[in-house]
């Protein structure tokens, strides 16, 4: 009675490892999942970075807004990755924009906007001279 008692347990404890093992190959195999939406990906220097869900006739522009909007530490050279791996510029300091439309996105591409890098205000301080007493 024990031996069937431990065979018992033997055989379910198998059972238990396999059902996992089998779902999750189920999954593996669904790899096609039709919730999934094209998106793009902003990161760097805007309020919220992150995915964004991309449609069609979406700019830089309306991806920036998305994440929030840029900081205050942005800069106006924003890169964009697209898909197949080409890159482009933005130059965000061409205002108004109606002159040169903002660039189009395509799903799964990537804007980077950069920090900026400010040149010191102003005149650099007067250095210090210490005078010596001739001593």
């Amino acid at each position: 009675m024990r031996c069937i008692v431990i065979f018992l347990l033997f055989v379910c404890m198998i059972g238990v490892r396999a059902a996992p093992a089998a779902h999750n190959s189920s999954v593996a195999t669904n790899s096609a999942d039709s919730s999934i939406k094209p998106s793009v990906y902003v990161d760097g220097q805007v309020q919220k970075p992150g995915r964004y869900d991309w449609f069609s006739g979406m700019t830089v522009l309306d991806a920036i807004e998305a994440a929030g909007g840029l900081k205050h530490s942005a800069g106006h050279h924003i890169e964009i990755i697209h898909s197949d791996n080409s890159r482009s510029i933005f130059h965000a300091d061409t205002f108004p924009y109606g002159v040169k439309k903002p660039p189009l996105l395509r799903a799964g591409d990537i804007v980077s906007v950069p920090i900026e890098l400010l040149p010191p205000r102003g005149n650099p301080p007067e250095p210090k001279i210490q005078k010596s007493d001739g001593r």
